[in-house]
């Protein structure tokens, strides 16, 4: 009760002939009369004197506390009386809630279960003994009830890195069962990122840079609990290997030089061949592969070139090179001279020559070329 109704009382207390109760004084009413409908206080009709000496108490005004309850909430009524005759006075209260009847006759409930703006009401009468006053109604409305934020999920999980939108994927819900809508505020060194919505682009951050959420959730009346995230830090950013290799060379050599970026900036990326045939090299500064195959290199070969940003990230890229070589034409049997030993080393010697000069290339997939023999067929 507020300190002017207290003092209303008081002051009326004081005066001949007249009395003020605040509820608290109260005493069963349990009939079935409807309550009257009414704003906060509203006057009723009064009920014949049982006795015509005696004046009835008069009620003065009927309010409900709060205004707007809510479900599970205690719900008061506050009701200013007074006696002419100076009479003590006793108060009955008769409540209805959603439009029945409710055994309760105290001047407060527990406010159930409801929905959003379903009414709750009380009629109050005073009587002295003798005579009752009439009845006054006050009336109120469940009030809205803020939706609930239970968490908010970031996605991907793990470490922020450049390059991957972070998004955010809130949890929540309303007791009234209204639509929800969410707010978002995301913060990237302190400073806040605007019209970023559930999503912020990380595109532009760089590793080291912190990243901190907030997030509310609202029902169009009123706004839930906040939550915000922990502050995240932007991780370092592996590199990417942008090429592809390259057919061999006319020579029958291969050199590949492998181009990486890094979406730090990173400039210091250093190149190791992970899986190579015997022979090949790589630049570790400015990647370039190198490789002479020879006769002994026949078949097929998987190379794995790895690329290292020096901060903890890395990628790398698997490749197939085949290498083959054709035997070389032989002559006919019957106008052709005996070959001498010494011929046929020489073969031997013109066939891996081939094999390190001649067509070999290098796919993404495997691939076999033959040496070109006309060069044999010429020197025969």
């Amino acid at each position: 009760m507020s300190d002017d109704r207290i003092g209303r009382k008081r002051s009326a207390a004081r005066m001949g002939g007249a009395a003020l109760l605040a509820a608290g004084l109260l005493v069963g009413c349990g009939g079935e009369e409807a309550a009257k409908p009414s704003g906060a206080s509203m006057a009723g009709t009064p009920r014949p004197a049982e006795d015509a000496g005696n004046e009835a108490p008069v009620i003065e005004s009927v309010e409900l506390e709060p205004a707007q309850p809510v479900a599970h909430q205690r719900l008061q009524a506050v009701v200013v009386a007074s006696d002419p005759d100076g009479d003590p006075i006793e108060l009955g209260f008769a409540w209805r809630v959603g439009g029945r009847n409710v055994e309760a006759d105290g001047d407060s409930i527990e406010v159930p279960a409801l929905g959003k703006g379903d009414s709750i009401e009380v009629t109050v009468t005073a009587s002295d003994g003798r005579n009752e006053s009439a009845s006054e109604t006050a009336r109120v409305r469940v009030g809205n009830q803020p939706p609930d934020l239970v968490a908010v999920a970031l996605r991907p999980e793990g470490d922020v890195n450049r390059g991957k939108p972070l998004t955010a994927v809130p949890a929540a819900s309303d007791p009234d069962g209204d639509a929800l809508s969410f707010s978002y505020t995301w913060m990237v060194n302190g400073d806040a990122v605007e019209e970023a919505g559930d999503t912020l682009d990380t595109s532009k951050l760089k590793r080291g840079d912190t990243v901190r959420l907030r997030v509310v959730a609202n029902d169009g009346d009123q706004d839930s609990n906040a939550i915000e995230s922990p502050e995240l830090r932007v991780a370092n950013a592996g590199p990417t290997i942008k090429s592809a290799p390259p057919s061999f060379e006319g020579d029958g050599s291969y050199r590949y030089a492998v181009e990486a970026v890094d979406p730090d900036g990173d400039r210091s990326l250093r190149y190791r061949l992970a899986h190579a045939p015997d022979g090949m090299t790589i630049d570790a500064v400015g990647g370039v592969i190198q490789w002479k195959p020879t006769a002994a290199s026949a078949g097929k070969h998987t190379v794995e070139v790895v690329v290292d940003d020096l901060q903890g990230g890395s990628a790398n890229q698997i490749f197939e090179l085949s290498v083959a070589v054709k035997e070389p034409a032989k002559a006919d049997a019957k106008t052709a001279p005996p070959a001498s030993a010494s011929d046929e080393e020489a073969d031997e010697v013109v066939e891996a020559a081939r094999a390190e000069t001649r067509g070999p290339t290098a796919t993404k997939r495997p691939a076999t070329m033959e040496a070109d023999d006309e060069a044999a067929d010429d020197e025969e």
